[in-house]
């Protein structure tokens, strides 16, 4: 992949063929560009190629991305960590994510080394998210259930220079599932760790993510989601943040746009999350169909949600009746 830099994002414009204003039970769904002339001209030798829209992809990182909606809303609320009762602004969120950024850059670790993230769902993920690409770092994420042997498995795939971790999750003992793998942290100094189950070379790597794909990624989600427009939308993720799910439809969108992102608990807990969402008034959340299911059956639903008036269901294929109760029997009119 070619540096950002170096990279220019193929615009074509094409004729446009015909807009529709499309309405559902009253409800308006907004206008559609249908269209269906091809490029010009072949573009098999472009590296990122721009499709039939009038929306120009972005070239930002995602720290300006960050930066750009700190100097806009620096007072507004970014992230919400109900578990923890943490509450940061954009503008005290970026001040942590430049002290976390100074402290990985002086542990060591050099631009384009691979960092891992592995745990559940906090307010300290997300500064980790953006103090990574601050520094020049790139951010595996690495699933809070982990056990020795996926851990190993992933560490050595990737070829992690450090790992990042909390102490435990319901009954994940990082530290101890980590001296599994590589007994010899115990007694190791800072920064010379020497593990004789080390030996990454020759090993595929992860497939890795730039910067241009999940910035425009979740530009294109937020335009969808109206949050170009929207005041006040505060979304609530039960969704992993290990999963681009929670990562970019939830805290990069908030970073793109500027929407408060709602963390409930560290892992979905239907019960957590409908209090979360009566209580921090969110008007939209994130959730596989499974979720969906789970917080439905809940005989509080209908008085705990009616902030809501929006949300995702991906994941998974939907069930047709799951996604049309969202749409009849709740406040939720605009799903995607």
């Amino acid at each position: 992949m070619a540096p950002l830099g170096l990279v220019q994002a193929l615009v074509r414009r094409v004729p446009r063929i015909g807009v529709t204003r499309v309405w559902q039970r009253g409800i308006h769904l907004g206008s559609r560009l249908l269209r269906d002339s091809p490029p010009a001209k072949p573009v098999t030798s472009i590296s990122y190629v721009h499709g039939t829209s009038d929306t120009p992809l972005s070239n930002r990182t995602m720290q300006q991305c960050l930066l750009d909606t700190t100097q806009r809303i620096p007072d507004e609320e970014a992230v919400v960590d109900v578990h923890t009762a943490t509450r940061k602004t954009f503008s005290q969120l970026i001040k942590d994510v430049e002290t976390l950024a100074a402290g990985l850059l002086a542990l060591g670790l050099k631009r384009g080394e691979r960092v891992g993230m592995w745990g559940p769902n906090s307010y300290e993920w997300v500064v980790m998210q953006y103090a990574a690409a601050q520094a020049g770092l790139i951010l595996a994420s690495v699933n809070p259930a982990y056990q020795a042997s996926e851990l190993e498995y992933v560490l050595r795939k990737v070829g992690c220079s450090a790992l990042v971790f909390p102490s435990q999750f319901k009954t994940q003992q990082y530290y101890e599932i980590l001296k599994k793998i590589c007994p010899e942290i115990e007694n190791s100094p800072a920064g010379g760790i020497k593990s004789k189950s080390q030996g990454t070379t020759g090993y595929p790597k992860g497939a890795t993510l730039s910067h241009h794909n999940i910035v425009n990624n979740a530009t294109m989600v937020g335009l969808r989601m109206g949050y170009h427009w929207k005041k006040g939308v505060r979304v609530a993720l039960p969704v992993p943040l290990y999963h681009c799910m929670g990562s970019v439809l939830g805290s990069l969108v908030m970073a793109v746009y500027g929407p408060t992102a709602v963390f409930p608990s560290p892992s979905f807990e239907p019960r957590a999350l409908l209090q979360a969402v009566s209580q921090e008034r969110c008007t939209a959340m994130y959730g596989t169909p499974t979720m969906y299911v789970d917080i439905l059956a809940q005989p509080d639903f209908a008085a705990l949600s009616s902030t809501l008036d929006s949300g995702i269901i991906a994941g998974s294929i939907a069930p047709p009746e799951i996604v049309r109760k969202l749409a009849t029997e709740t406040t939720m009119r605009f799903m995607m």
